[in-house]
Formats: C-alpha cells, structure tokens, sequence
C-alpha cells in the first residue's frame, strides 16, 4: 500500500516506514528545558498536554504561578473535562477566546484555540475542524512549527472520522514524523495512538498493538508527560481478542475503579462500552447490557455523543437479539442521532444498516430499506476519497454489513433484480472505476469535505442522488486530468453497475455465475443463469473458511486434504441447485475464497470439480460486462 505526499514525483510506504521507524538522532529533536520554577513546570505540562496536572498545580501552589490568567482558566477547564458536560465547557472556552481577542499574544492563543478544537473533538466535529484550521493559520504565519504539526494531525483525525481515510494518513503520517523531528513528545504519543486507531479499524491489530504500546512506553518515560488513556484502551481491546482476555480484564477493571474514583467521565464511559463489548465476546449478554446501559446514560447525560453513538447501537443488537424488537429500534435512532450530531461520517453507515435491521425486524420494511440505501450512498461517498484499488476494496470489506444486511432483505422480499444490484455495488468497484474513468468532464460545484457533511444527514434519494454526483465530480476534478471529450459524471456514474437483465443477456445458456456472500452466521449465494435466477443459503464464515485455509496448507505440501476438499464442494457448489447440468462456472468470491482453489473441490464421484466444468473467476458481474 502506498501513499503519495504531495504533488510531486515522490512517495514512500507510509505504514512500513512507520512500523518499520528508528528513531532519529536526538540532535535533530527540540528539547523542553527542565523546569526552574512553577511557572516553568506549568508550561512545561501544559507542552505535554499533560491538563490534569498542571490544573493541580495552579490549585495547591500559593501564590498561583505568574502564567496568563486566560491561559489559566482554560487550563483549569481542560483538567477538570472530565467532571464538566462538554457543552457547557465548549460554551466556556470560547468565551474564554472570544475575551482574548486578538490582542493575546500568538503563543497563549495558539495554546487557548488548542484547548479548545481539543473539547470540541469528543462533541462537534465540524467545530473542531474549524477550530484547528485556526490553529493552522495561526501557526502559519505566527507560531512555532510544531505547532502546524500538530494542526496538521489533528485535522487528519478528524478527517478519518469524516469519512477521508487516505486524506487522514497524510496529515497524521506528515505531523507524526514532524513531531519525531522536532522532539515533540505529547504530539508523538498523540499520533502513535492515532495510527493504532486506524490499523486497528482496518483488522491489522498486530501492527495498532504496537503503535498503542509504543505511546504508551513513550508517555512512561517522559516526566510529565499525559497517560495515553486511548492507547490504553487500543491495546486491552487487542489483548483481549488475542487470547489474553485475564491481561485485558485487569487493565479494565482497574481503570474503570480509578476513573470512577478521580470522576472522570468520559474515561469511564469508555472503559464501560469497551467491558461490554469484551463481555459480549465472552458470551455474556447480560453483563454486556448492563455495561452499554452505563455507558450510554452516561456518555449522553454528559454530552459525549460519539460514545453514545456507539453504546446505543451496540444496546440496539443486544436487545434485537433478545427478542426485544421495539427497544432495539429505540437505541438504533439513538445512535443514528447521536453520530450525526457529532460529525462522525465514517461510522454512520454501519449505524444505519443497525437500524435498518432494527426496521426490517419490525415489520417496517420500505423504512428498513430506505435507511440500507441512505447508508449505501454513504459507503459510495467513502469510497470516492479513496484512490487505489485495494484501499477501496478494504473499505468495501469493512463496510460489508451494509451491503449484507441489504441483500438479506432484497432476498427476503425475492426482488433478484436488487439483489443483483446490492451484491455488484459492493464488488469490483475499484476495478470498474479503472475502466471506466479515465477520462472525464467534472464540474467543482462544493468541496468533497461539505458534500460528505450534506450527504449524511440527507434523507430523501433525488437529492441524496445528485449530491453523490456532485462528490464524485469533485473528487474526480481533485485527482486526475481534465479531459473535455469525457462523457458526463452523472452517466459513468449511473453506468458503474450492469443490471440483471442487461446481464443475463450476454451470458451463454451452459454458464452460471454465483456471487458468494459470506457471513457471521450464514453465507449467501445467489446464482444467475441467462433465464433464472436463485439465492441459497450457505453455512457461515468461520465453517467455510477454515475448510479453504486446511486445503490449501495441504496443496502447499503438494498434497490434497481430501476431507476439506469433499467438504468444500458440499458447502460451496451442491446447494446451488442452478449449477445443476452446467459446465462453466462464473465465480464472484468473497474473504478467504479469493483464496479457495474451486477447480480442486471433490464431488460426489471423487471427481476434481475442474474434470466436468471449466471454473473462472470474476471481481463482478459488471467488471466481466465492461471488459466483454
């Protein structure tokens, strides 16, 4: 995977520079003076993001240290967060900035707009992008350059949470070997935790365990430095899905009885969402409700609505699986509510499809699947800010509940003809986007970062519709090439997937394609031949893809497992009754049968599949159209 920094002819390997890092010569690092007096030890904590105690310093040191009265005041706020609701502090700090003025020097403004774009992260994310493009500026003209760094890396955490994940490792990546450059510990252990964060939303949990230990190791080494409370929840979570779930409940249990101890809120409606979650996986739904239900009261009583978001969502599935329809339903609107409120555009679509369920559950299925195509459209818009194709296509993965929980519910209605739609939106796009984009006619209309915003809280199609084409006409007018012969954005656009019947015209009458969908608790394949089309159910994830992972360590010893490659045949070709008496097979696979070697399944006859059908296999339906 690689990223490119700026317009030029350079790029580097983002993630393995970072995982593969040394640290720099210490000659190149900008040192903070040890501290000679308290007011020197203030600046030096307040540098450190270290709030708490250089609140607990102003509090027991008399007289007070001769330090900025307003930079005081905000400091006593950010140290005490924790026990202050976040709209009442937000409302506090800007008072405390719009008391400054202009007149403040740069230094303390810099630090008062930090504090601020800083409480605004965990409440408004439109606000605290706006707070840290101040910060920017400021820094531009005016400020240190570790103070543009850090700008820099918090805009990539909140573009991440917009929905900009290849925009987001810039910024980070940029601001995280800045901060090893000028020695700027709080910002190193910041990004370090970031960079946990996004691995981990991707699966590479090795990889985020190492960042999150490396924060954490930093912040211990260094005198006054913060606790990196998120990389300490980074990295319980990934214990604890590690087979060391005794280590990860010690760490929890110990830091929710200090939070609840020092009153710390937001710390301990974290640690709660994070208990029940490892809860959950233990199979314990009873104490995994009692944790979400804290947590949720909590996070929303004190204004922490990302939290309350997820917690909500998560009380949502609970509850849907005890048979408690009307109350999933409930939470399912809460956490939509509460994601929208604050901003988070990458965790939205996911919300939706939790609700959708929710819907569909309860008999509501136009609403359930109204809210599966809101979500959708979201998924598209994600996926127009990433360039490469298997950045889209691990986005696609991450996303797949979506387009899962969508094509159940088109199966359950029997409408193949969306079906077929779901399943190819969900396949091959990137490759598709290839062929079809290289030329192009955009028109700037609004900036992607807007129309992201617009499009989430959207919910009627036309518009959401033409807001999707104003976002991929400007991301296209972003990255590539002008050209005035291209066609219009709308029609490549609206072009992307091939229909059904548009399909099964081109497709000889002794070919079947099967599009596998595997999931938690069953897989999907729904099959198409020229004149039908047919859905079966499979058995789930786990089942079929540890059969492919035993195959194929045995044909790595030149060897075949016999057993898995029967089996195999009977979990993956038998069902599909509309495979029956054809001899080519079209295969859409999905997770680990990209991996799967269906020429070597054994049928009933102790025949190779690959001795009566000729086997081919397709990204989707659409990319064997545009190439045919």
């Amino acid at each position: 995977m690689r990223f490119v920094f700026g317009k030029g002819k350079y790029a580097i390997p983002v993630l393995a520079a970072l995982l593969g890092y040394v640290a720099l010569p210490r000659w190149y690092a900008h040192s903070i003076p040890q501290p000679r007096s308290d007011a020197d030890t203030f600046h030096r904590l307040v540098w450190l993001n270290n709030w708490i105690d250089a609140a607990a310093l102003l509090e027991r040191t008399s007289p007070r240290p001769a330090v900025d009265p307003l930079l005081a005041q905000a400091v006593m706020l950010r140290g005490n967060l924790e026990k202050i609701a976040l709209p009442a502090a937000a409302a506090e700090i800007a008072a405390i900035i719009e008391q400054a003025g202009t007149n403040e020097n740069s230094a303390v403004l810099l630090q008062l707009l930090a504090i601020k774009g800083d409480i605004e992260f965990q409440l408004d994310l439109t606000r605290a992008e706006a707070t840290w493009m101040q910060v920017q500026k400021l820094a531009n003209t005016a400020g240190p350059p570790e103070w543009k760094a850090r700008a820099n890396g918090e805009l990539g955490a909140i573009a991440f949470l917009r929905g900009q994940p290849i925009r987001a490792l810039n910024l980070v990546a940029r601001a995280y070997f800045a901060a090893e450059l000028n020695g700027d510990i709080a910002a190193q252990v910041r990004y370090r935790t970031s960079l946990g964060e996004g691995l981990a939303e991707f699966g590479r949990n090795d990889d985020a365990l190492q960042f999150f230990q490396r924060a954490l190791d930093l912040a211990d080494s260094t005198q006054g430095a913060y606790f990196p409370f998120t990389a300490f929840v980074g990295k319980a979570r990934i214990l604890a899905t590690t087979g060391r779930s005794d280590q990860a409940m010690k760490m929890l249990r110990k830091g929710l009885l200090e939070s609840r101890a020092r009153g710390f809120a937001i710390r301990e409606a974290r640690l709660l969402t994070t208990l029940s979650d490892l809860a959950e996986k233990r199979g314990d739904k009873s104490e995994a409700l009692v944790w979400l239900k804290q947590a949720a009261a909590l996070a929303e009583r004190w204004g922490l609505r990302r939290i309350e978001s997820t917690a909500a969502t998560r009380l949502s599935r609970l509850h849907r699986e005890i048979g408690d329809l009307a109350g999933a339903a409930q939470y399912a609107r809460q956490g939509v509510h509460a994601a929208r409120l604050s901003g988070d555009a990458y965790h939205l679509p996911q919300l939706l499809a939790e609700l959708a369920e929710s819907e569909a559950a309860i008999g509501n299925v136009r609403e359930a699947d109204a809210t599966f195509e809101r979500a959708s459209d979201l998924v598209a818009a994600l996926l127009s800010d990433l360039g490469q194709a298997a950045d889209r296509n691990t986005l696609t993965a991450t996303m797949g509940r979506v387009f899962e929980g969508h094509l159940r519910l088109a199966l359950q209605q029997k409408d193949f003809d969306k079906a077929f739609r779901i399943v190819e939106s969900a396949r091959g796009r990137a490759i598709a986007d290839l062929l079809l984009h290289s030329r192009h006619l955009p028109a700037v209309l609004q900036s992607p970062t807007a129309l992201n915003r617009s499009l989430a809280h959207e919910s009627d199609p036309r518009r959401r519709a033409d807001l999707l084409d104003r976002l991929w006409e400007s991301e296209v007018r972003s990255y590539r090439v002008q050209d005035p012969t291209a066609v219009h954005a709308r029609q490549a656009a609206t072009a992307m997937s091939v229909s059904l019947r548009d399909f099964q015209r081109g497709l000889p009458a002794e070919t079947v394609l099967i599009h596998y969908v595997l999931g938690h608790d069953s897989s999907i394949a729904l099959a198409v031949t020229k004149d039908q089309v047919d859905s079966y159910q499979l058995a789930d994830r786990a089942t079929v893809e540890t059969e492919v992972d035993r195959l194929n360590a045995s044909l790595a010893r030149y060897e075949t497992d016999f057993t898995s490659a029967r089996k195999l045949h009977r979990l993956l070709i038998d069902p599909v009754k509309l495979a029956n008496g054809r001899n080519r097979l079209l295969i859409v696979p999905d997770g680990r049968l990209h991996l799967a070697p269906f020429e070597a399944f054994i049928d009933d006859q102790q025949h190779y599949a690959i001795e009566s059908r000729i086997i081919s296999y397709v990204p989707s339906a659409t990319v064997l159209d545009l190439v045919r």
